[in-house]
């Protein structure tokens, strides 16, 4: 029997870059792309780089793996602004000059294959990849503080990150 890596799509997208990469569940990086984030030329702009993004990372899974031994599950975006994820709308990104967007509906329809689109802020998916994979890895209660174009701060408490 085949081992089936599986393989998921991370999209963090800021103010003045946005930087994606294939992951597999154990958090090695296996591609990486970055690229000045078009937030001026307006949303339709902003989502042609992600579509264009996850569909290059697609197309590059590795070489040394064999395409039918990948699972590719999903891709999860991190973005700034009221995020709705069960709904799939980013409201007020005041970094990105967007109103309301429905970005999950508007991924969905271009990309080129069928894949599950997820949501969440920027900050609350940093702290759950920090909290997963990096310097709060073992840590049940932490408060993880981002500072860029914004700031932001997430906290985990009893290993549940705490929305609000």
């Amino acid at each position: 029997m085949k081992n089936t890596h599986c393989m998921a799509i991370g999209i963090d997208v800021g103010a003045t870059k946005i930087a994606a990469a294939l992951v597999s569940t154990d958090g090695i990086i296996h591609a990486a792309r970055q690229e000045k984030t078009r937030g001026d030329e307006g949303v339709q702009a902003v989502i042609d780089q992600i579509v264009r993004l996850v569909n290059d990372l697609t197309g590059s899974l590795s070489a040394d793996l064999d395409r039918t031994q990948i699972s590719l599950l999903g891709v999860g975006i991190g973005i700034p602004g009221q995020v709705n994820s069960k709904d799939g709308i980013v409201r007020d990104a005041v970094n990105l000059g967007w109103g309301e967007v429905y970005l999950v509906n508007e991924l969905q329809s271009r990309l080129e294959n069928e894949l599950p689109v997820l949501i969440e802020t920027d900050t609350n998916a940093s702290t759950l990849g920090e909290f997963t994979f990096g310097a709060a890895r073992g840590c049940q209660d932490f408060v993880y503080m981002s500072i860029g174009s914004g700031l932001g701060a997430g906290l985990i408490i009893n290993g549940s990150l705490i929305l609000v």
